[in-house]
């Protein structure tokens, strides 16, 4: 006799698992809370654009009337120290002058990460005159005459032993004074040595055009060109002083940009036109 036939359920035609059942529920969810998120992030993202480029345009008015009230100050501050110098008998005629408004954006970091974005402007300016006493004789009387160079105006013996060209160095404050420096005749236009015994870059070593931008580093770079001149064409057959004048007036948090990590908000440093 053969074995008897266990009969078993038919199991209908269209009956589906309950795990696949399952299966499918759980990944339509997740399908679903992925275009939620993706949709979500991409709202934020656009909102915060929206704020940044709102802020952007807010802080070229405000960058426009800092420089308009920054630039009287600055040169007032520049033409007193001048004034002492050529009192002084330290400086002459003049060889060469520039102006350039300068603005930078710089990270802030806390450990390895950046946390926030600055931006800061400055007026540079570079002014160069022929002189008529040695280097040691413009060392020595400088330091007499200090106290008109703005606040807290480095200058010491010191300094003139550690920097030799160096006859006085930025002090503090707003008004914190020039970077004041001799050239001898018939050295090279750049110090291959970093003692300040060259022509001070005049900012167009990043620009070529009347406002321009470039990067620097992770941030970025932009000048108004005022005025400029070519290093080469300045006499070398004369000792030199030249002044090196930074006039900071604007310095901003500006947060991040979109995206991790915190970039950089700005492509490029929002300038008064």
């Amino acid at each position: 006799m053969g074995k008897p036939k266990i009969k078993t359920r038919d199991r209908p035609k269209n009956s589906v698992p309950v795990l696949k059942i399952f299966i499918i529920a759980t990944l339509t969810v997740v399908s679903i809370t992925i275009i939620l998120v993706i949709g979500i992030n991409a709202y934020q993202s656009s909102k915060q654009a929206s704020k940044i480029d709102a802020a952007a345009t807010a802080a070229k008015a405000k960058v426009s009337t800092a420089r308009t009230n920054a630039e009287p100050k600055a040169e007032s501050y520049l033409s007193a120290e001048v004034n002492a110098l050529k009192r002084a008998g330290i400086i002459d005629k003049l060889l060469a002058s520039s102006k350039v408004d300068e603005c930078n954006t710089d990270h802030n970091d806390q450990g390895w990460f950046t946390v926030s974005w600055e931006q800061t402007c400055s007026l540079h300016y570079v002014q160069g005159y022929t002189t008529n006493v040695s280097m040691p004789v413009a060392q020595q009387v400088i330091i007499s005459i200090a106290p008109n160079f703005g606040e807290k105006a480095y200058t010491t013996s010191y300094l003139h032993e550690v920097y030799p060209c160096t006859l006085a160095a930025p002090g503090e404050g707003v008004n914190r004074g020039a970077l004041i420096t001799y050239r001898l005749a018939y050295s090279p236009i750049d110090d291959p040595h970093a003692n300040n015994c060259g022509i001070p870059d005049t900012g167009q070593n990043f620009v070529s055009n009347n406002q321009s931008s470039a990067q620097l580093g992770l941030g970025s770079y932009s000048a108004k060109i005022y005025k400029v001149f070519n290093p080469h064409g300045v006499p070398n057959d004369t000792n030199q002083v030249w002044l090196n004048y930074d006039y900071s007036y604007y310095d901003e948090n500006i947060g991040c940009g979109v995206g991790s990590f915190c970039p950089d908000p700005r492509s490029k440093p929002v300038q008064a036109p």
